[in-house]
């Protein structure tokens, strides 16, 4: 289950394709060996072998347009082929299927988004900085950020729906979702709560169960112990 975020991932698989499955039948929807998400409140149902070989680009979903040509709202919540969307993708998981090392794929990504970034797509920088501000679960408030850009509320609200799918305040919350999980593995879920902004564990816990469909603790018994890990050495550095 990919949980859901106010980021957008790219994700490239070497081995088996990246299968979405209908939540409630269980059947496959559609494969890929490169998907691509934006932000969502949902999960994504995702069919997966127990190891994977692969790479997971996460990026601001307001980056989206450089790289793709579109907005996040245009992405669907659930994963969808990035083959649909742009046609260079499946030779860039060959190439980089090809090379040896981390640091030879990275090069690899380094060149190939460098090459297909339109930098004038004609997003203005201030809705970056906006998207940077209110993904940080402690960051200001909505209308401070509105402020530090010379926006209004109002307008800020219609930039993050364009650009990135969704409302300021979603975007906040799935922010503290997201830091929360990532902390799961390293600390007690009390201290979780109080770490990401929540009122208290009650609190983390409704919102666990409003938008993983589960509580903390069950994400964590039967989520892989490769993803835990991940989160894990993604909180130490």
């Amino acid at each position: 289950m990919g949980l859901p975020g106010c980021g957008a991932t790219i994700t490239l698989s070497f081995d088996e394709p990246i299968t979405r499955v209908d939540p409630l039948t269980g059947t496959a929807v559609n494969s890929s060996f490169a998907a691509a998400t934006g932000p969502r409140t949902t999960p994504a149902s995702i069919r997966s072998a127990a190891r994977e070989w692969g790479v997971a680009i996460e990026l601001a979903p307001t980056r989206l347009r450089e790289l793709f040509g579109l907005d996040a709202s245009s992405l669907a919540a659930q994963p969808v082929s990035l083959s649909d969307v742009v046609g260079w993708s499946e030779s860039l998981v060959d190439e980089l299927h090809e090379q040896t090392t981390t640091r030879e794929r990275a090069a690899v990504l380094d060149a190939v988004l460098g090459r297909v970034m339109n930098s004038d797509c004609g997003i203005d920088p201030r809705w970056h900085t906006a998207y940077e501000m209110i993904s940080d679960p402690h960051g200001p408030s909505v209308a401070s950020v509105a402020d530090y850009v010379g926006s209004s509320r109002q307008h800020l609200t219609r930039q993050m729906q364009s650009l990135a799918g969704l409302d300021p305040s979603t975007l906040r919350r799935l922010a503290r979702f997201e830091r929360s999980a990532s902390l799961l593995a390293v600390m007690p879920t009390a201290q979780v709560a109080q770490s990401c902004g929540y009122s208290d564990q009650s609190h983390m816990i409704r919102d666990w169960n409003n938008l993983a469909g589960c509580t903390p603790a069950q994400w964590s018994r039967h989520e892989p112990d490769s993803v835990r890990l991940h989160n894990r050495a993604t909180t130490d550095t």
